[in-house]
C-alpha cells in the first residue's frame, strides 16, 4: 500500500523533496529517558501543583539540554531524516511554574525550546530542520523570530486563542 501511495504521488507530481516530521515528540523524549525523568521530576510540567504528565518544563536548562541531546541522537541514528520533531505531547497541561510563566505565552515556551534545539541541529547538521505544528495552545506565532531551520506546519483543528485559521496562515510568515 505504501508503494502504491508513493507511485500515485510521483505520477501526480507530488514527490517530496523533504521528509516532514512534526508529530508529537515530547512523550517520546520522556519515554526514551524514563530513568532520567524518574530521577528528575522537575523536568516535567508543573500542573495542579505537581510535576506530572507528558509535557515538559521548558524553562529548565538541563531539560533543554536533554531535549537537544535527544534530537541530535535521532539525527545521528537516522541520517536519512531531514527533520526531527520537537512538537509537544498531545493534549494540554503545559507547565505552570514561575520560570515558564516568565517566558510568556505557551507559543513562546514551545517555540523557544524549538529554537534552542534548532541552533544545535544547525551546528551539527546544517540543512536539517526541527519540525512543529502550530496547534492547540501553541497555534499562534511566538513574540520572537524563529531559527531559519524551524519548520512550522499549521493545523486546521484544535485552534485556540484569538485568531482564525485564515488569520494564522497570514500571521505565521511574518
Amino acid at each position: 500500500a505504501l508503494f502504491d501511495a508513493q507511485a500515485w504521488a510521483r505520477r501526480n507530481r507530488m514527490a517530496s523533496s523533504r521528509g516532514i516530521n512534526c508529530g508529537h515528540a515530547w512523550q517520546t523524549i520522556i519515554a526514551d529517558n524514563k530513568a532520567v525523568f524518574d530521577a528528575h521530576p522537575e523536568y516535567r510540567a508543573l500542573t495542579g501543583g505537581k510535576r506530572q504528565g507528558e509535557q515538559l518544563c521548558v524553562s529548565n536548562l538541563a531539560l533543554q539540554k536533554l531535549a537537544t541531546d535527544w534530537a541530535l541522537a535521532q539525527l545521528r541514528q537516522n541520517p536519512s531524516l531531514d527533520m526531527v520533531s520537537m512538537e509537544p505531547s498531545d493534549g494540554y497541561g503545559q507547565c505552570e511554574c514561575e520560570e515558564c510563566k516568565k517566558l510568556g505565552s505557551i507559543s513562546n515556551r514551545v517555540f523557544g525550546l524549538a529554537n534552542v534545539v534548532a541552533k544545535a541541529v544547525n551546528k551539527e547538521f546544517p540543512g536539517k530542520m526541527v519540525g512543529l505544528y502550530a496547534y492547540a495552545e501553541h497555534c499562534e506565532p511566538p513574540s520572537f523570530p524563529l531559527e531559519p531551520n524551524v519548520y512550522v506546519q499549521s493545523t486546521v483543528g484544535f485552534i485556540t486563542g484569538r485568531y482564525t485559521f485564515d488569520e494564522l496562515v497570514q500571521l505565521w510568515p511574518k
